[in-house]
Order: structure tokens, then sequence, then C-alpha cells
């Protein structure tokens, strides 16, 4: 039951679902499906038969969405993003949620996705565009919420080989009576990696204990999920040096490495209080510990650089259903949520080995308290059967204070006030009309919010980094041409008018403003069911953003977004599926010089049925083993061109599995 669990409880014929859908909650929670605008759920038949290599491949099924793959880098192997936003780790635009839980690091970035063990994901829940009210700090262009497995008793055990000698060992164990229910999950994966000094370990675990009573309509339980891991990075390449191998390590990355350390704990709590009234809320602590040594392609020393933070949150949220009024059928919704941060950002050039002469060299050790409080309320109003309208209000605050110890910039040292943006209101409404039992109209207009994030979100610049507000509308239409098919357009547009970006590569955590920018696209999807063996989607995404004091697009934006696929059952033993994922190229930074990036990929699988409780399968990535280049702006002073990284090859995964 709720919406901390997958809500797939039908309400506005908007969602398009990725897979078959079983109705495992009722009840009064708001659930993702009852937000107007654009929300894809994958649901667990969808996720199971997909490569084995990380948790952020799975958001390459949802169209629209874009995944940004580091290919240099050890343990951090992506980003999410959308709505003509990349995913550089700039300007982080998606809000995580891991079981409702907030997930995002500080800047935003989305570290804590590899936490969940792949065995243990139930279905993944994207809602995109301006228009959803529970969120406030980093739910710019939308959210995508993992959502693990609740209650039920089974045994079940993934053993995987393939390429890069990889390994990966996954297992999961859910125990359930009348009022109790435990969820375990765990998983090993080592690899030798698809290039040199690749080398990752990585554990995670995940324990689900809870508690039921008043025949189910109540429920206390606690959520702890942990990952370690470590990897080497094969870094980044110059053209010559990719043309010539692209498996190579980088020459100055031969020392690299990443460490991470991962944990969460949340305390969840819901109950239906009446018959019309629904009240769920959570008490959570995140930690994240990132210990990186690097040196990117200048000409100074290795750098070790060191993440440590820690936020403790709170969330509350009220359905009230009221029933037919003169207006119409209403429910009334609201929240409050707050989060805060202590955050430790360090950076030092220590002694490399062999070498004499050297000292460390510090170079940035801040401290960074970081606050937020919010609240929402959201009226859902039926004037009749096939018309809803849903206004929203949500306000957020951000509080805190910055103490810089060490920076190259002396005049940085000191405790700095946060930047007092004062109260951050965003406005929503939208709106869904059923013109028939087989196709529905909707549209939607609201606003999000952008603050600087680490140094920038203080009073230690020059100019004050405000708040960028977005605002969005969107208009869509879903529909069935067939019994056996579902379709979905929409056309949108998100403006920011004070659009900010980290530099990356600044030693004292600074940011650039890039001003107004505008986002336009449209997508269109299609989910098909010709036969009850066979399943088909599709989905397409056109974009373009572009910074409008300049006229030149944002970097790390393809104008398209592709993705096909189908699923066939062949008998009751076997069954395949092939899926084709790609993008057209992009410009490599904003003075837009060069156009790179462009990929078409085909991953294949293929399913055998040993008995009643095994099974295996054999996976090929890249089938046509094309070769496709991540590449990043190259922002050192003396460095010469762009820097670039190689995506996987052709590789294959054989994987048992066992269901007791």
């Amino acid at each position: 039951m709720g919406s901390w669990g997958p809500a797939f409880a039908q309400s506005d014929q908007v969602v398009m679902s990725l897979g078959e859908v079983v109705v495992t909650a009722q009840g009064g929670a708001w659930s993702p499906r009852q937000v107007l605008t654009s929300v894809n759920v994958l649901t667990k038949d969808r996720l199971e038969d997909q490569p084995q290599y990380g948790n952020y491949e799975l958001i390459n099924q949802v169209p629209g969405v874009m995944l940004g793959e580091y290919a240099g880098k050890g343990v951090g192997f992506g980003t999410v993003s959308m709505r003509g936003f990349n995913g550089e780790g700039v300007l982080n635009a998606v809000k995580l949620l891991i079981d409702g839980v907030p997930s995002n690091a500080n800047d935003g970035n989305t570290y804590y996705m590899d936490m969940v063990p792949r065995i243990d994901i139930e279905a993944v829940e994207v809602v995109k565009g301006t228009n959803d009210p529970r969120y406030g700090l980093h739910n710019i262009a939308g959210n995508l919420n993992l959502v693990t497995r609740s209650g039920g008793n089974y045994t079940e055990s993934k053993l995987t080989a393939g390429s890069g000698g990889t390994q990966i060992v996954q297992i999961a164990k859910g125990i359930e009576t009348d009022t109790v229910s435990q969820n375990y999950a765990y998983s090993h994966k080592r690899t030798l990696g698809y290039r040199q000094h690749m080398e990752a370990d990585a554990t995670n675990f995940s324990g689900k204990w809870f508690s039921k009573w008043g025949d189910g309509t109540s429920r206390l339980g606690l959520i702890v999920k942990h990952l370690s891991s470590d990897a080497q990075e094969p870094g980044y390449l110059t053209q010559a040096q990719v043309t010539a191998d692209p498996w190579q390590v980088a020459p100055k990355s031969l020392n690299d490495r990443d460490a991470r350390q991962a944990s969460q704990a949340a305390l969840q709590a819901e109950s239906e209080i009446d018959a019309s009234t629904h009240v769920q809320a959570q008490v959570y602590v995140n930690h994240l510990r990132d210990d990186r040594s690097i040196k990117f392609p200048d000409a100074s020393r290795q750098e070790f650089r060191q993440l440590n933070e820690q936020h403790v949150g709170a969330s509350l949220q009220v359905t009230r259903q009221l029933g037919q009024t003169p207006l119409g059928n209403s429910t009334l919704m609201g929240g409050l949520d707050t989060e805060r941060q202590n955050n430790f950002n360090f950076r030092e050039r220590p002694i490399e080995l062999g070498s004499t002469g050297q000292s460390v060299v510090p170079r940035r050790d801040h401290q960074y308290l970081f606050n937020t409080a919010g609240g929402f309320v959201q009226w859902v109003l039926k004037p009749s059967q096939r018309w809803t309208i849903t206004p929203a209000y949500r306000v957020d605050k951000v509080t805190g204070s910055s103490t810089i110890h060490v920076d190259t910039t002396a005049s940085l040292l000191g405790t700095w006030p946060i930047n007092d943006d004062g109260l951050i209101r965003q406005p929503k409404i939208s709106t869904s009309y059923r013109v028939s039992p087989e196709s529905t109209a909707y549209g939607n207009w609201g606003r999000t919010f952008q603050v600087g994030t680490g140094r920038a979100a203080y009073q230690t610049s020059a100019f004050a980094v405000g708040p960028s507000i977005n605002a969005g509308w969107e208009l869509g239409w879903k529909f069935k041409p067939s019994s056996t098919m579902d379709t979905r357009v929409a056309t949108w547009k998100q403006t920011a008018e004070n659009e900010t970006r980290t530099l990356l590569g600044n030693p004292s955590n600074d940011t650039v403003n890039l001003g107004q920018t505008v986002r336009t696209g449209t997508d269109v999807e299609l989910n098909a069911k010709p036969s009850r063996s066979t399943q088909i989607w599709a989905g397409a995404s056109f974009q373009k953003a572009e910074i409008l004091s300049t006229g030149k697009e944002v970097d790390h934006v393809p104008r398209r977004i592709y993705t096909l696929g189908i699923h066939q059952k062949f008998n009751d033993t076997w069954r395949g599926s092939a899926s084709l994922t790609g993008q057209s190229s992009y410009f490599i930074d904003s003075t837009n010089p060069e156009k790179t990036g462009a990929y078409t990929g085909i991953n294949t699988l293929v399913g055998y049925t040993i008995n009643a409780t095994m099974d295996m399968d054999f996976q090929i990535r890249n089938l046509t083993n094309r070769l496709s280049l991540y590449s990043y702006d190259n922002v050192y002073v003396g460095s010469p061109g762009n820097f670039y990284a190689a995506n996987m090859p052709r590789s294959a995964f054989l994987t048992f599995s066992m269901k007791l």
C-alpha cells in the first residue's frame, strides 16, 4: 500500500507503463500515476531481461531520458538527465529517490543509484517536467524513483559471468507473514573491465523490515542500504591516443582510482486514519564518502579528492478524500519536508610515489552546511468523470553557512552565510480530459528552481548566485489506436531565468552563469502487445537546449534520443529480446566548435527455462561492436584538444537464475 512502494493503481490515463502492470497498491496514498504530466513506469518484467552491468542502464529504456556514461571513470559510471539537460555533473536536474527517500548528493549527482542490488528492484518510476509539487531541491526537470521489493515469500539468486572477467553474484530473500515482512538483497560484482586499468569491485546490500496492523491499513518499517566499491580509472585519451588504441589506459592515469562508500537508513510509516484520510511520514539519513585519486590531462600532479557528506531529512504527506463538493469530486493533498546537510569537500596534491623534492599541496578544504525546508498543497478536482483539474503550490526555503579552511584563493577563507533567496515560490497547474475511453488529452504548467551548489550557494562571489526559476509547460495526448497498443505524444518547453553550472575543473568550486536558457522538445512513445507472447516498445525525443545570450546550444545535449525494442516468448521454454538505443551528436562545449557523441547500440538476449525453478539467459551488449566515444570539454589550461573515452565494445554475459 502507499506510494513508498510501487503504486500502480491507475487514476488517469496519462501514464505509459513499460511492461506488464500488476496492481499491488491501493488505498489513499498519492501515486506518481496521479501526476498529470509525462510519467513512465518500468515494471519488473522489463527490468529482468537487461544487461547486467549497472543500474544506470535501466533508464535507457525510458523515452526522453538520457544516460551520461562517464566511461573514463571508475565507480561513477553515469548520470541521468531529461528534458534537454545534460548529464555532465555541472547542473544535475533530476531528483533521485530510492523507495521514496531523497538520494542526491549535495551537488545533485546520483551516486546512490548503484547502491541498490539489481535483483531487488521492483520498478522504476520516472516523472518528467516541472509539474510535480512533492519535491523541491534538484527536481528541476523531473524525478526518478527506484522502487525495491516489499513483502512476499521468495528465495532467488543470479550468477553472471561474462566479458572483461565480469563476475556477479546476486541473492534475494523475502519473508512475509500476516503482520511482518522482511526483504533482503545482496550483490557482489567484480570485473577487469573492457579497458586497461579498469578493474572494479562492488558490494551492495538492502534490507527491509516492516510491521503492519489494522487489516494492513497501517505499517511501520526500517529500510537499510549500503554500497562499498573500489575501482581503477583508465582516464581519458587524446584524439590521437583513442585513434591508435581506444582500450588503452591514459598514460597519466596509471595510478588513478576511486573508492566509494554510500549508506542509507530510513524509518517509514503510513496509515489510513479513516476511510478518507491517508498519512505517510519518514525520517532518513544518507552518508556518502568518496575518495578519488585522479590526474586529469594537464601537466599537474595527481590530486586526491574527497567528498564526505551526511544528509538527515524528514517528510510528511497527508491525502484527504473530500468526496463530492459543489465543484466536483475533490481530493486535497499536502506535505512538509526538510533536509539538513553537512558536507565536506577536500582536495590536495600528495607527494607522488618515487618523487623527490615534493611537498603536499593543499587545494581545498570546504565545509558546506546546507539546509532546506519546504511544503506543498495540491487540490485534485474532478468536475466530471472525464475532466480533472489539479492546481498546486510549493514553497521552499534554503538556509546554512560555509566555512572555507583552505582554498587556492586566500580571500575566500572564513565563514560565509548562504545566499538569502527568501521563499522560493512554485505555482503549478495541470489538467486532463478523457476524450474517449481510448484517448486522453492533458496539459500542465509549473515552476521549479535551481540554487547554487558547493561554494556557489554562499555569499563568497562578487555576484550573488540567486535561485534560477524554471518555468515549463507541456501538452500531451495519450491514446490507444487499438486494444493492443498505447501511444503518447507530448510537446514541451522549459525556460530558466538565471541558469548556473559548476566549473568542474575550478579548485575553488566556483560557478559560471549561463543566464537565460530555453529548452524545447517533442516526445513520441509507443508500447504494443500484438499477441500474448510479443511486446514491442519505441520512443523518440526531439529536443534543443539554447543559451539565449549567445544563441549557442547547451553542450552535451543531442537533438535526438531514440529507443526501440522487442520481447518475444517463443514457447514455454525459449524467449528472446532485442533493444536499440541511440542519440545524435552533441556540441562538446557551449562555444559549439565541435560535434561528437552520436551512437546507436544494439543489445540482445536469449533466455531458456531449464525447469520450474531454474533459468538461464545469454546477453550480448553492443551486438554490432560499434565504437562510440564519450567526450568532455577540456577545461584545463595548457591541455591541447578535447578528451575521449570509449564505451563498451561487443560483450557477452551468461546468467543462471534460480527462484524457489
